[in-house]
């Protein structure tokens, strides 16, 4: 059996084996991407060896809609415009958002995008930000700050996903697993920009409290 297993009681979810753990998450007809699905979680954990909380916020980020084609264009022609624009934007911005929250809360970041595209020319970025909990306790200031970098490089938007906030703690408790169930949304393959010229994610790659203590 593999890390993924289907949940027969209710086919809209599945079990991810993650470190000797079972994660219940979202299932997708057409897959999860394990490779996505495991960093993050390494994150969230690494994160929780740093601060006894972790805060998890949702963004997604949508480049300017007043360049889409009109519908009779290709979809042909549709996917080569899109596989001809870059990630520098969302990288640029990661990396402005990063040293911001950095200096605001103070906090190691922890972070997670993915690449998507459904029917516009234009690639849109599912993302998970990780924060100390104990110094950021809601959303409203990520949203805000990524608005504004996400506006000025691309002139594009910031979508107000539902339920964007949720709180780990080291006791994995209900919400701690529920924030990684909505992760597993990242993870799937559906909608995912098929563009082999242009990576289809990136995450962070922090390294493990070198002080930090397990319990026996």
């Amino acid at each position: 059996m593999g890390p993924i297993s289907l949940d027969l009681e209710n086919t809209t979810f599945a079990y991810f084996e993650h470190k000797y753990t079972t994660y219940k998450i979202f299932n997708y007809p057409e897959g999860i991407n394990t490779k996505i699905l495991t960093k993050v979680f390494d994150q969230m954990e690494v994160m929780l060896t740093y601060y006894s909380k972790v805060s998890i916020i949702f963004l997604q980020l949508n480049l300017n809609k007043s360049y889409k084609p009109s519908a009779t264009v290709s979809s042909k022609l549709v996917r080569k415009q899109s596989m001809s624009i870059s990630n520098e934007h969302i990288s640029e911005c990661m990396k402005l958002l990063t040293q911001k929250l950095e200096q605001l809360y103070p906090s190691k970041v922890g972070f997670a995008w993915v690449r998507e595209r459904v029917s516009s020319v234009y690639p849109h970025y599912h993302i998970v930000i990780m924060l100390n909990g104990n110094k950021c306790e809601s959303a409203y200031n990520i949203q805000k700050i990524a608005k504004e970098y996400w506006l000025k490089l691309t002139g594009g938007s910031v979508w107000n996903v539902d339920n964007p906030f949720y709180c780990m703690t080291r006791e994995n408790d209900h919400e701690s697993r529920t924030a990684r169930a909505r992760s597993s949304y990242l993870a799937k393959n559906i909608t995912k920009d098929g563009c082999k010229k242009y990576r289809s994610f990136a995450i962070s790659r922090l390294k493990i409290n070198p002080k930090f203590e397990y319990e026996p």
